[in-house]
């Protein structure tokens, strides 16, 4: 789905002649998410997979993440 709409938004900028470059990151960084098998949660697949590049991790709870 968010594919989809990635894509939709830079089709009608594309016709509409408005360059997008962030949404154009976006979406290629939300296909590799895909590819790497994250393509099924929302728009946190792109915090992931630059956490993957960065080699780390989020952590949702109360404090610091274990290094």
């Amino acid at each position: 789905m968010m594919h989809k709409d990635l894509g939709l938004a830079l089709a009608a900028a594309h016709e509409a002649r408005v360059p997008m470059p962030a949404t154009a990151q976006v979406a290629q960084t939300y296909a590799a998410a895909t590819a790497g098998g994250l393509g099924h949660l929302d728009f946190s697949a792109i915090l992931r997979e630059i956490e993957r590049w960065a080699a780390l991790e989020s952590n949702p709870g109360n404090g610091p993440a274990a290094t």
